[in-house]
């Protein structure tokens, strides 16, 4: 990034919130605890804690795709070969032929996903799935309860 004016780059400075300016070397990692307490992490430490590689799907079983519950579903992402259209090309046609998709897991912004690996228009995609603390039960709500069946006067 360049100044438009003077054309010099931009360039950023740190300060902590008593006005001092740190630079990068002097940063740490925190958590806040309660008041002005915090668990400081360094860097390996951080490094040590992320999960493995977002490049790969780990394929842990297979289940039939039609019983899969899309109230679970949350985003779909398309899979693109790289590097590898022989086993790609093998997997959509097994997934196609078959009804089935596989149960995964993958890293997406450093967090590690379930996903449900399928067949979808020729190609493969990956649909992240909701844990089941995530999904909320129709049966924990009052207003549905005592509802009148259709028809009922």
């Amino acid at each position: 990034m360049l100044h438009r004016k003077c054309k010099t780059p931009i360039s950023y400075k740190l300060f902590c919130e008593k006005g001092d300016e740190v630079s990068k070397s002097e940063i740490a990692y925190g958590y806040k605890l309660k008041g002005h307490d915090y668990l400081v992490f360094d860097k390996k430490e951080i490094d040590s804690a992320k999960p493995v590689s977002s490049k790969l799907i780990e394929l842990d079983k297979f289940v039939n795709f039609f019983q899969a519950d899309p109230h679970y579903f949350e985003r779909t992402w398309l899979l693109i070969p790289n590097n590898s259209d022989k086993p790609y090309a093998l997997l959509r046609k097994l997934l196609e032929k078959t009804g089935m998709a596989a149960i995964g897991k993958v890293t997406i912004s450093t967090r590690e996903r379930v996903v449900l690996i399928h067949y979808y228009q020729n190609a493969i995609v990956a649909t992240t799935l909701r844990y089941p603390d995530e999904v909320r039960e129709p049966s924990h709500f009052a207003e549905l309860k005592d509802l009148p069946e259709a028809g009922e006067e």
